[in-house]
């Protein structure tokens, strides 16, 4: 019989609380720590942290890159490849079993050792396509976890369909915050695949139809897409909407309730194949949500999906929902809230999901 889980090492891109997109993952850390005796954690950029005893973090170093947004070099690239197999030789007595998060590439890299060293590799990996390198890598995992219906490992016997894990004792509803009037928000990282030019097409037609509203884009671009955030904003301007639509930087982790509770509705653009934790977390807050996302389609009940879903890419549709949820009942608004806050703690709490990957890797 195979000896238990005790000991883990996690593989992420980076542990800092302070961090606008993945500073998620300092909670997701603070309560695995509940359910395994030690847990060794290697992630390419260390920033700020406040961990229990029992959590070793090192790090590859590209915080010292220039804050770690700078693309790497050839070299520094080498740099972390060294060190990476370094720490595995390392720490190989203080974990049982690996957990990948997101992070398909080490496992292509290191699945070798590990099947030479007897640990059992699991990866958690969202996405609806996989290049086939790194298909090939994610063979080397016992199982691969996944939050959509559409995710490209949905379809894999490894597969195993999870929760989302949003921190639901820091996205609660306040009762003593009242949202603004007809407020609209985004909030993730800023690029391409979030469409959202989407919400801005939207926009217009609620101007077109004499509608008052505002609305706030809260996020920074993501590496690369510098160009698109500048789009976005020249859009707003040549459609005469700056009055009505303010852009914000991404902000930590720590301050998104607050701002979910200033906002009537909040738009996810995202297409089908990830289920975005922000709508999740919106809804745990109280905020109303709406998604063009078809994962979302098997968490709401079918009679709320006419005001949860919109049609993919389309703005005049996207415009309508929100004017219909803006116009329901203040009892009927009530009773969609609060059935999403116990949808989406429920099925997607943060200690539901730290529960059932213990499950997952005896």
């Amino acid at each position: 019989m195979a000896m238990a889980t005790k000991n883990l090492l996690i593989i992420t891109q980076k542990v800092d609380a302070n961090d606008d997109i993945l500073g998620f993952f300092h909670g997701w850390l603070r309560e695995f720590a509940k359910h395994w005796e030690k847990i060794t954690v290697i992630c390419l950029f260390a920033g700020g942290s406040d961990l229990p005893a029992n959590v070793k973090v090192l790090s590859l170093g590209k915080e010292k890159n220039n804050d770690g947004r700078r693309s790497s070099t050839v070299w520094q690239r080498i740099i972390y490849l060294f060190r990476f197999y370094r720490f595995l030789w390392q720490e190989r007595k203080n974990y049982d079993a690996v957990f990948a998060h997101m992070n398909i590439e080490y496992v292509l890299l290191a699945g070798w050792l590990w099947r030479l060293l007897r640990k059992k590799v699991f990866l958690w990996y969202n996405h609806q396509t996989c290049r086939w390198p790194w298909y090939w890598g994610a063979r080397w995992a016992e199982k691969v976890f996944y939050t959509s219906p559409f995710s490209f490992f949905s379809k894999y016997p490894s597969g195993r369909i999870m929760p989302a894990g949003i921190d639901a004792d820091l996205f609660q509803p306040d009762s003593f915050v009242c949202p603004a009037k007809n407020s609209i928000l985004y909030l993730g990282r800023i690029s391409p695949i979030k469409n959202i030019e989407i919400l801005i097409d939207a926009a217009k037609v609620l101007k077109a139809q004499g509608q008052e509203f505002k609305m706030s884009i809260v996020g920074s671009p993501s590496a690369g897409h510098e160009n698109y955030y500048e789009q976005l904003k020249e859009l707003v301007d040549k459609s005469n909407l700056s009055e009505a639509i303010s852009f914000f930087p991404g902000r930590p982790i720590k301050d998104l309730p607050a701002i979910y509770r200033q906002h009537q509705i909040f738009v996810n653009l995202t297409n089908s194949g990830s289920l975005d934790k922000t709508t999740l977390e919106a809804l745990a807050c109280g905020c109303l949500a709406l998604v063009s996302n078809r994962s979302f389609e098997q968490i709401f009940p079918d009679e709320y999906h006419e005001y949860r879903l919109f049609r993919p890419g389309d703005a005049v549709d996207l415009a309508a929902k929100l004017q219909t949820l803006w116009s329901i009942s203040p009892e009927l608004l009530n009773e969609i809230k609060n059935e999403a806050r116990e949808i989406a703690v429920r099925g997607h709490g943060l200690k539901v999901l730290a529960k059932r990957l213990k499950e997952e890797m005896p």
